[in-house]
């Protein structure tokens, strides 16, 4: 369990590591290939040659992922007797690419981590190399990697694509959010992040987006010199209001400009209630020019699975099958019941809460309506890597970041194992992180 007094964000661990557009092949690979192919980047891995192990991906076109993919090497380099162990779980065509479901052991001293991840294979000039690997959520991958749509009944939403496409469902954890879904493209150096949220209020997309905008620049992750304005924007599978026998408004926005390292970016934005769906095109900018129609037309294919639903049935539709839902009972009405989770927790007394879905398998929130404190706690999935000093410092540097002023103490372990850190702000607030 992790406490900490504000945030929606976990880390993203989810990383596209190369994508390129190749000719068609006159031959598949097959999953013989990808077991060798595989072996290969293992040897690579464990023998800390680089070189070797990119040599077996095409020629990067996405050169902010690809700086990613080295770092996050050169990272796992560093790090003294660790080896990777992988195998083909499953392997399935799509079109004319070879998909291989990979499961990978990093092993070091007394630490062990699995990995899944979707590596995409294709003939190239005799030989065969793999296109991108990403890591993938795998309760879900097979289930939604065949199909030609996604839909999820709990956010209430559809959306449809061809066989250029493959769907990479992303763990909870992964995406920070609800509901977190990749569309990568087959054939250009583009790819679809689909995510949904849950808000604490109603809003509406103008809204939403410009918030997301602002995060983005804070966080320096737009280009420099962009001055791009969001627009009014609708998919055609969504009706107007007075038109349609729609349940619930739904609003949109769209936004068209560029990141940090030449990467194009098209952000559109759907509000329905307290439901917030971000789906973003990214990619090398003649791909995603070039595939215009194509993201146009996954785009466009956006629909509500139920479009009668309020938005107060979707809320809670989303909290109920995504968190399990709860009750809130007891003598003051701050006892908070999960039967799903087996949770029962008792909360501050006199203080509002609620009940949010996100990145974990719940995420409740009690306030004080006075002084504005807030307890926030947030249970881990179980299959998930657990929670560390260092896997949480972002969350407390996002909190506090450099220059703010800020009084830190190292982190601290209690009796009953819980790992805890204290922050002192600027404004005289305290920051508490604690997890176990």
């Amino acid at each position: 369990m992790k406490r900490v007094r504000t945030t929606r964000r976990s880390l993203l661990r989810g990383l596209v590591a190369v994508v390129a557009a190749l000719p068609a092949p006159a031959q598949a690979p097959t999953e013989a290939d990808a077991t060798t192919l595989v072996q290969e980047l293992d040897r690579a891995f464990n023998a800390r040659n680089l070189g070797a192990l990119l040599a077996h991906y095409v020629p990067d076109r996405q050169t902010h992922f690809f700086a990613a993919m080295r770092a996050r090497l050169h990272a796992l380099f560093l790090r003294d007797g660790l080896s990777a162990c992988s195998r083909v779980l499953r392997f399935f065509h799509r079109g004319h690419t070879g998909i291989a479901l990979v499961a990978t052991e990093l092993t070091a001293p007394s630490q062990r981590a699995s990995l899944h991840t979707f590596t995409a294979l294709r003939r190239q000039a005799g030989r065969v190399v793999a296109l991108f690997s990403i890591d993938v959520d795998p309760r879900a991958a097979i289930e939604h990697a065949h199909g030609s749509s996604f839909a999820c009944p709990a956010c209430n939403y559809r959306i449809r694509f061809d066989d250029r496409w493959l769907a990479v469902p992303r763990a909870q954890s992964e995406g920070g959010c609800t509901e977190a879904l990749w569309l990568v493209s087959l054939e250009r150096d583009v790819f679809l992040d689909i995510g949904v949220t849950h808000c604490s209020a109603a809003t509406d997309a103008r809204h939403a987006l410009d918030r997301i905008l602002q995060a983005k620049r804070t966080a320096r992750l737009l280009a420099e010199d962009d001055s791009a304005t969001p627009s009014a924007w609708l998919p055609r599978g969504i009706p107007r209001r007075d038109t349609a026998d729609l349940g619930v408004a739904v609003s949109g926005a769209r936004y068209q400009g560029s990141c940090r390292g030449g990467l194009a970016v098209d952000m559109h934005v759907l509000a329905a209630g307290r439901m917030v769906f971000l789906l973003a095109a990214r990619g090398n900018p003649s791909a995603l020019c070039a595939a215009r129609a194509e993201v146009d037309a996954v785009l466009d294919s956006f629909e509500l699975v139920d479009p009668k639903l309020t938005a107060a049935q979707m809320a809670e539709r989303a909290l109920r099958l995504h968190t399990g839902g709860g009750t809130f009972d007891g003598p003051c009405g701050n006892r908070y019941r999960n039967p799903t989770h087996r949770v029962a927790i008792t909360g501050p007394t006199g203080w509002d809460h609620q009940l949010r879905a996100g990145a974990f398998l719940f995420h409740l929130t009690f306030r004080n309506p006075t002084s504005g404190s807030s307890l926030e706690l947030y249970a881990l999935p179980p299959r998930d890597r657990p929670f560390c000093p260092n896997s949480i410092e972002r969350l407390v540097t996002t909190q506090c970041p450099p220059g703010s002023g800020a009084k830190s103490t190292d982190w601290q372990t209690t009796g009953c194992g819980l790992t805890w850190r204290q922050v002192e702000l600027a404004d005289d607030s305290v920051l508490r992180v604690a997890f176990r």
